[in-house]
């Protein structure tokens, strides 16, 4: 049957939410990734307990019976998922401040940090990430040089595209796995 609007349970008490994904290589326990925009806010991780039903559920974005947990980066290749939220807001605010977009596809998640222009690409069955500039290296024409916002990559993995927030020449752009960039098209004044 029909059901009622609710709140999800995704962001807690409430914040500055961006942007959400979900890893669903496990179908009868799904982990949902959301996106803070704050300087010292966090990016939750939150795992739905196991279900006997692998169909999608209602309840699991409106229950208690989740695992919440932060992004906790440990050096500048290392990080954890710490149940402690003042250690993810710190984290946050030290190395992935305004956080916007977010996806994943096969153990790998990506987001990226407006207020630093940065992707990051974290490997979550390893516990390793990687970081790198959004601004310019473009191939052809064309530059990035705002401030990135949502992301997404496409079905088969072969690119992540990336909107761009503000400027005057605001666009979409993409990376292929090779790491070469790609300009799909820019508005111009």
């Amino acid at each position: 049957g029909l059901k009622k609007p609710q709140v999800t349970k995704l962001g807690g008490n409430g914040g500055n939410f961006e942007s959400v994904a979900v890893d669903n290589r496990n179908p009868s326990s799904p982990v949902f990734y959301v996106t803070e925009d704050h300087e010292s806010g966090r990016l939750i991780q939150y795992t739905v307990l196991p279900s006997k039903n692998k169909r999608p559920q209602w309840d699991w974005l409106h229950s208690e019976q989740a695992d919440v947990k932060y992004l906790v980066f440990l050096d500048n290749k290392r990080f954890i998922w710490s149940s402690n939220i003042e250690e993810g807001r710190i984290s946050q605010s030290l190395y992935f401040r305004n956080v916007e977009g977010i996806d994943v596809k096969n153990g790998m998640l990506y987001f990226v940090s407006k207020k630093l222009s940065m992707l990051f690409v974290l490997d979550l069955d390893n516990g390793t990430y990687t970081s790198t500039s959004t601004e310019g290296g473009l191939l052809g024409r064309g530059s990035f040089y705002s401030s990135p916002d949502q992301i997404v990559r496409n079905n088969r993995g072969e690119f992540l595209y990336l909107t761009e927030d503000g400027g005057r020449n605001s666009g979409v752009y993409a990376i292929d796995v090779a790491g070469n960039r790609y300009a799909i098209f820019e508005a111009y004044d």
